[in-house]
């Protein structure tokens, strides 16, 4: 069994905006919040000590969550940025890779400008490059560009965070403001500017599960220097995501001091999460020089289980209420769609998107969708997650779907045999990617993105697969 995530061709639906324009006059400048829209690349909710991480790594953003809404399981649309960011973006669902805004409805921003919002993006992954769209509906787009010479970082969170602060600072009160910061730590590589700020684990518990991810036959491999060398890694990405986390506190401080906390909305999340060698390698899938111990899967893209789309999410400002922790499970795409109630304007388009602040509404929905180019999952109920992989991985790897059961088997360890809960998730999983095969705008990647996604470590194929 397998299903097929076909792109075609998508009708030009630049004309949405046009008639969005047509229906409600001219543009007009609401008594709104302002709104900050904070990304982190590759970022997993359980390395946060904000969802119960053993580690110290976000003290400023468990001390800000204090005041807003904590989401226990969010749910990203996809585990890399392109297409996850996309989702989000529009607050529609897809089931193809391409980033390309430029076919798509008005994003956040173009719709925020139309209201009369100033509005700002430093973004510091190169993947969100103008020349996708990214820049559409901003006053200011700043976007990093790699060098070419190495493997690339992005501009550090604490560089991103001035420059979004500066901006701030120096806009006029008479408009609501919309800043989007995206910050690209903790991306590998992991160059955090203080190393040992974490010590490795070292026990045998954590030996043990990463030896177990192994096939009975390849666990001998795992050495005690190789799991040297993974907790290290491990500790340098939250090295990484600590740094992240003190320029966030530059950020929070500021609003505070400033008094802009008090008429702003912040929104915080992940893009997606990344695999940090806790699961076999896909079968098929290319060693990567940079892998460290390429048995064991080291990347995002490929896979959707937990730790590739379990994101954090975190909404806080005016009309949020505070302290709540909301475990009923919600998705990335749900963003776009809170704002726009949030922020008091008119609901225009087609979303795939629910209201963040509708408990109700999140309690009926049934089933959580997720794409990449390898396949595609489902969570249905909160609790079942099926895994399908597209037909050439069928053919050419002898991949099988597999469905795990998340309230017995959190980390999605061993597979379980539910013929009827199996079905359910193909028969769903084949209507979603028939709809969305008509409505695909896939396009191939030109030679400037796949420059970018080369620079950014897509080796060895994986840019144009």
């Amino acid at each position: 069994m397998n299903i097929e995530m076909v792109g075609r061709a998508l009708a030009e639906r630049a004309s949405w905006l046009l008639s969005f324009v047509l229906l409600c006059g001219c543009s007009r400048t609401p008594d709104a919040s302002d709104l900050i829209l904070v990304g982190i690349d590759t970022l997993r909710a359980d390395h946060l000590s904000l969802y119960g991480y053993g580690r110290e790594t976000s003290p400023n953003l468990d001390a800000f969550a204090q005041g807003g809404m904590v989401f226990e399981r969010a749910y990203a649309g996809s585990s890399w940025t392109l297409p996850s960011m996309a989702m989000l973006w529009t607050g529609k669902t897809r089931a193809h890779n391409s980033g390309d805004l430029n076919g798509d409805p008005a994003g956040l921003a173009e719709r925020l400008s139309f209201e009369g919002y100033e509005t700002c993006g430093i973004v510091s992954n190169a993947l969100l490059h103008p020349d996708k769209g990214w820049d559409r509906g901003f006053d200011e787009y700043h976007v990093y560009v790699p060098d070419g010479r190495s493997r690339a970082n992005g501009w550090p969170a604490a560089e991103v965070v001035r420059r979004g602060v500066s901006w701030l600072d120096r806009r006029q009160e008479r408009k609501p403001r919309f800043l989007f910061l995206f910050l690209f730590d903790p991306h590998d590589p992991y160059r955090p500017a203080v190393p040992g700020r974490f010590p490795a684990y070292d026990t045998p518990e954590r030996f043990e599960a990463f030896q177990r991810a192994l096939p009975a036959e390849r666990q001998a491999l795992f050495s005690k220097d190789v799991y040297a060398g993974i907790e290290q890694r491990h500790a340098l990405y939250d090295a990484e995501i600590a740094e992240a986390d003190a320029a966030l506190g530059d950020l929070f401080g500021y609003l505070e001091r400033s008094g802009r906390d008090q008429r702003t909305n912040v929104v915080f999340f992940s893009d997606h999460g990344e695999g940090l060698w806790q699961r076999a390698k896909l079968r098929g899938e290319n060693d990567k020089s940079f892998a460290f111990f390429p048995e064991l899967y080291f990347d995002h893209g490929v896979m959707l289980h937990e730790e590739q789309v379990r994101v954090p999410l975190v909404l806080s400002g005016p009309g949020v209420p505070e302290g709540v922790r909301v475990s009923t499970p919600v998705a990335t795409v749900d963003v776009v769609p809170t704002l726009i109630q949030l922020l008091g304007l008119d609901a225009v388009g087609d979303v795939s998107g629910l209201d963040l602040l509708d408990g109700e509404a999140l309690g009926q929905r049934r089933e959580l969708l997720s794409f990449s180019s390898r396949g595609a999952s489902v969570l249905m109920d909160g609790r079942y997650r099926l895994h399908v992989p597209r037909s050439y991985r069928v053919k050419e790897h002898q991949a099988e779907p597999e469905l795990y059961d998340l309230e017995s088997d959190p980390l999605e360890i061993e597979p379980i045999d539910e013929p009827q809960i199996l079905a359910r998730g193909l028969e769903r999983l084949t209507d979603w990617s028939r709809t969305e095969a008509r409505n695909a705008n896939s396009k191939p990647i030109d030679t400037a993105e796949r420059a970018r996604l080369i620079a950014l470590g897509y080796l060895n194929g994986e840019a144009d697969r």
